[in-house]
């Protein structure tokens, strides 16, 4: 039986081997808004925490889905037999993820710090930690879906999961700048204290006196309190509200804690600093391009088409009413033809994105997997689109960035909060693309007026 897996896996594999390339990529397109961000705020020595803890949060997040996933194909047989299918996998899946891993860090290595003196310490020390993360999290995601067994609405869990324990094990910020009121709650997970220990051998080069017994100790804690909550959840917390309000509610209230980790704390931008508001503004309008985008991609996956109705269902919905508020918060103290000129360029970006996105996801989903490119869209749309970071660039640098439209009008943007001088160019830039956008729905018709 294990001969006869590991041939169909290897075959499976080599199948999906445009997938594992893409998956070298994913990470990269995590790391590279906070890179950008610390860059254009001047603290490029805060990147070196977040890209150590995002590559390993994306090992993390990678296990979890992975065990989701082989559970999932195989939810029609018995435990026992399920079990030994996982463990198969996990052992195939194992060297692959620690090669993934060795050759994004090292590609990052070269481009970002080959002049950071970025380099172990104590080896030993942070491959023992790294291994430690690894197996606990193969055990944390195996209690959680033999916990899930037979419960249909376990996406909902992992969504949960994937959203908001990047943000309680210090991914976003150092366990040390979080206010003493709230710490012991983060202290409390295993992953905070693994990233905040690989990250001092790393940056500060210095050797902690570490017990790995307690390290241990404090790991299966950790994944008895995830594995609880999925059981109470299952079991004791019902929802009344749909699957897309449920996501979506989580996607906003989530950002806005990555960004006041990340921005505030970590990065130490006052709350009433123009960056930190252009950041909730550009926020505000990347949750409601990605939500709507992916209600839009998923009608079209099951229907094939999307028509004018399907574009008001997705866009006019209560939880995006929050959205609006936030906005308004960003934007009250600016001046009136300020206020103006930033909602009607929103409003202009919004359409322009949606348009160009469907027009895109309608062209390349006859070539590529429909999911796959889904995620790939969004996640090179926030690398790129300066959602989480100050669009600084100039000069030839910025040709890299010009393509994307969503660029364009936020450089327009905050050129106006600035008042900069070349703010008519990109307003010009940005009307363009608009402009394009229309002569494609025009000219393609991509979409229906009825259902």
């Amino acid at each position: 039986m294990i001969k006869e897996i590991l041939t169909i896996e290897y075959k499976d594999i080599w199948k999906q081997k445009y997938v594992w390339f893409i998956n070298f990529l994913i990470p990269s397109l995590w790391i590279l808004p906070f890179y950008f961000l610390a860059q254009s705020l001047g603290r490029l020595d805060s990147f070196q925490y977040l890209f150590i803890s995002i590559l390993i949060w994306a090992n993390i997040r990678g296990i979890i889905f992975f065990v989701g996933l082989t559970f999932a194909r195989r939810n029609h047989i018995s435990r026992t037999e399920l079990l030994r299918y996982v463990f198969i996998r996990t052992a195939l899946h194992f060297p692959l993820q620690i090669i993934t891993n060795i050759i994004t860090f090292f590609v990052f290595y070269i481009i970002f710090f080959k002049n950071y003196g970025f380099k172990l310490y104590e080896p030993i020390h942070v491959i023992v930690i790294y291994i430690t993360i690894i197996i606990l999290s193969y055990l944390l995601a195996m209690l959680i879906n033999l916990t899930l067994w037979n419960y249909k609405k376990h996406s909902r869990i992992f969504y949960l999961i994937e959203t908001y324990l990047p943000i309680f094990s210090s991914v976003y910020c150092p366990i040390d700048l979080i206010p003493l009121n709230i710490r012991w709650i983060f202290q409390g997970f295993f992953y905070s204290s693994a990233i905040k220990l690989i990250a001092r051998d790393f940056l500060y080069h210095k050797n902690y006196q570490v017990s790995y017994f307690i390290l241990i100790l404090n790991g299966i804690f950790s994944v008895f309190i995830i594995v609880l909550f999925v059981f109470l959840y299952r079991n004791y917390i019902t929802k009344s509200t749909g699957k897309s309000k449920f996501t979506n509610t989580n996607t906003i209230i989530s950002y806005l804690l990555k960004l006041y980790f990340c921005i505030v704390l970590y990065l130490d931008i006052n709350l009433s600093d123009y960056r930190f508001k252009y950041l909730l503004i550009a926020s505000c309008v990347y949750m409601f391009i990605y939500m709507t985008g992916s209600d839009l991609s998923k009608m079209y996956m099951k229907n094939s088409e999307i028509s004018i109705i399907s574009i008001k269902k997705a866009v006019l919905k209560k939880e995006y009413v929050l959205l609006l508020v936030l906005l308004m918060l960003s934007i009250y103290s600016f001046s009136i033809q300020q206020i103006a000129v930033i909602i009607v360029l929103i409003v202009l970006m919004c359409i322009t994105l949606l348009i160009l996105s469907c027009a895109c996801f309608q062209f390349l989903s006859k070539y590529i997997n429909k999911a796959l490119y889904v995620s790939c869209h969004f996640l090179i749309l926030y690398a790129f689109g300066a959602f989480f970071y100050i669009p600084n660039r100039s000069g030839l640098n910025e040709l890299v960035f010009l393509w994307n439209p969503a660029y364009v009008f936020n450089k327009s943007i905050i050129n106006i909060i600035n008042g900069t001088i070349h703010m008519k160019y990109y307003v010009l830039l940005s009307l363009l693309y608009f402009i394009l956008s229309i002569i494609i729905i025009i000219n393609k018709k991509f979409m229906r007026r009825t259902v």
